[in-house]
Parts: structure tokens; C-alpha cells; sequence
């Protein structure tokens, strides 16, 4: 099921300016991704996202990672990130789940003060 883009925007509140994370507002997930609808087969809100930016589909095997979540060290992740509500096509990457992974390690290394570089999107 593809959504109508005018029911996609009702979903995702762009109050915090064009570089803010435009949160969804709809049904998510039991790990807090946003959803278009209740059934398990259809794209989560930040796949969407990412289709409406880049005007393609994800391309087969990459997953779409957060930029956003990679560069906040104050979010706890799990269920209380909100970044996972993320629908900012600008907030998006098409990766591999390697990558994915790799950043997500990162992230918590980071977040734990035992990788104190800056991380670089890309």
C-alpha cells in the first residue's frame, strides 16, 4: 500500500524548520519506527521518507540509517529514541547493514566516552 503523499505529510510534523528531525506523528512499531498502516508488510515512515526525497526506491539490501541518531550522543536509544520517529529525507542514508551496524557500535562506544572522536556522515 503507498500512501498518498498528502496522507504522508499529515503524518509528519515539520514544525522544527527545514534541518530539524520531522517526527512522525502516526502508529509505530513495538521498537518505535513510524508505520503507514497495521500491516506487517508495509514500508516504515522513514523508508517513505527517504523514497520522496531521492524520488527512487531503497535500493535492494541497504537499509536507511538516521544521520541524525549517529550524531546525537544524548539520546538513550531503544524505545525512548526519538530519532526512529525521523521522516527528514535530509536525515537519511540508503547504507548496508554493515554500515548500519558499524555505526550503531559507534554510537554507543561513543555515547560510553570510549570512542571520543567525532563522527562523520557518510
Amino acid at each position: 500500500m503507498l500512501l498518498p503523499l498528502t496522507d504522508f505529510e499529515a503524518k509528519v510534523d515539520r514544525s522544527g524548520g527545514v534541518n530539524a528531525c520531522h517526527l512522525w506523528t502516526a502508529s509505530t512499531n513495538g521498537y518505535g519506527y513510524g508505520r503507514l498502516g497495521g500491516a506487517v508488510a508495509e514500508p516504515y515512515g522513514h523508508r517513505l521518507a527517504w523514497v520522496l526525497a531521492h524520488g527512487r526506491p531503497v535500493p535492494a539490501g541497504l537499509q536507511v540509517d538516521h544521520l541524525c541518531h549517529n550524531a546525537d550522543l544524548t539520546c538513550p536509544g531503544g524505545l525512548l529514541c526519538t530519532h526512529r520517529r525521523c521522516a527528514n529525507g535530509r536525515h537519511l542514508e540508503a547504507v548496508s547493514p554493515a554500515v548500519n551496524a558499524r555505526r550503531a557500535a559507534e554510537r554507543r562506544r561513543r555515547r560510553a566516552g570510549v570512542f571520543p572522536l567525532p563522527l562523520v556522515w557518510g
